[in-house]
């Protein structure tokens, strides 16, 4: 539902217009109207799902960003509280340190620094992204080098939870982590959006160039913080 230069910090709107019309392509030039295509792109909520059905006529559905921070994207919720939001946020980190503990990447990354161990961290920066992003500290010990254990781990989330735990629902909703903003799938969304209504147009070759520049900004911040 995108180009390949709309990823990452170059996201722009999911064109499902445009899937629609590959499918129909593929399915056209295959002889085979049931011809399997998949859509990808645009999944931010269970509910999207079926609209993606709907204006691409696909066969299936997936999701890559959504599905990083919220694993259970494709199991209808009904998440209308902060608390509740929070809690499945946990629960999700939670059952994937289990994972990582009885199936662990390579051998040895349960205690030695660097190595597989950060697959598991680039993980909870995803599931818990929202909440890191309020509490730079914590987010900022999870980048550590130092921080190398799944029980280190499990302490940054003992005490994520209880940096909230005194909260009440209002207070909880008046936080940014409960604004859809503040979200994995949209940490980008925001600085693109002022970009582009601050910026005039530019060609492609130009358009290369600063997304090459923000992503090594990106790099040098992600060291900065380990």
């Amino acid at each position: 539902g995108r180009t390949r230069f709309e990823n990452k910090v170059t996201v722009g709107p999911v064109n499902w217009d445009g899937v629609r019309l590959a499918a129909a392509t593929a399915r056209e030039y295959s002889g085979d109207v049931n011809f399997p295509i998949f859509a990808n792109g645009g999944i931010e909520y269970f509910s999207d799902v079926q609209k993606c059905f709907d204006e691409t006529l696909c066969s299936g559905v997936m999701s890559s960003e959504s599905l990083l921070e919220n694993p259970g994207i494709f199991d209808e919720q009904n998440i209308v509280s902060g608390r509740n939001t929070l809690e499945r946020q946990l629960q999700y980190a939670d059952t994937y340190l289990d994972y990582c503990t009885i199936f662990p990447p390579l051998p040895g990354s349960l205690g030695i620094k660097g190595g597989s161990y950060n697959v598991a961290k680039s993980h909870l920066f995803k599931i818990l992204h929202r909440y890191l992003e309020e509490q730079p500290d914590l987010r900022t010990w999870l980048g550590n080098q130092e921080c190398c254990t799944i029980l280190q781990a499990r302490a940054l989330m003992c005490d994520l939870r209880s940096r909230y735990s005194t909260l009440d629902e209002e207070q909880l909703k008046m936080k940014t982590s409960w604004k859809d903003d503040n979200s994995w799938y949209r940490r980008h969304r925001q600085s693109n959006a002022s970009a582009a209504e601050n910026t005039e147009p530019v060609s492609l070759e130009e358009r290369k160039k600063l997304a090459k520049l923000r992503i090594q900004a990106l790099r040098e911040q992600r060291l900065s913080r380990a």
